[in-house]
């Protein structure tokens, strides 16, 4: 990508949040402050970024190779399995303890991998991802029941939280 188009794909970016904000009446849609609360609580320091997360490292800061916290969100279309795979890798560099937050937009995906069973959308991405993952799922938002207030194109309403419990890591 050469810098012109990424400075439009800014410039594109930081317009469409500019609408979206004055839908919100705000400077932070609710999402943001959500993570950044959970960020400051927990006193996260070292925090890695992967996938669509661009606009999330702007609002919450604290950027490094080696974190304590990965965010990792899917903004563009994708699979679910690629994800979760990414996701495992990530929480397997992580150090005990470690938080993997990840969000996705829902209706950007192939829904392929999902039980074609199961005709609830939000309980099929939450099954899929649950149950391919080696980590444990700490908290879980699927966006269902706040009846469409909070969407918007920059911060996926459909959030997963997860912890590294591997207390025995780097310990041989």
């Amino acid at each position: 990508m050469d810098n012109n188009s990424s400075l439009q794909d800014q410039l594109n970016w930081h317009k469409l949040r500019k609408q979206q904000l004055k839908w919100y009446g705000g400077d932070i849609v609710l999402q943001d402050q959500e993570l950044l609360n959970f960020v400051e609580y927990h006193n996260i320091q070292k925090i890695r970024y992967v996938g669509d997360s661009k606009h999330v490292e702007l609002v919450v800061g604290r950027k490094s190779d080696q974190g304590e916290m990965c965010i990792y969100l899917m903004k563009s279309p994708f699979k679910l399995d690629h994800v979760v795979e990414v996701c495992n890798q990530e929480l397997d560099r992580l150090e005990p303890g470690g938080i993997l937050y990840l969000a996705l937009n829902k209706f950007l995906l192939d829904p392929c991998a999902l039980d074609p069973v199961n005709p609830n959308y939000d309980a099929a991405i939450y099954d899929f991802v649950v149950s391919h993952m080696r980590y444990p799922v700490i908290r879980y938002h699927s966006g269902i029941v706040d009846g469409g207030q909070r969407f918007n194109w920059i911060h996926p309403l459909t959030r997963f939280y997860f912890i590294n419990e591997n207390t025995h890591k780097n310990s041989q």
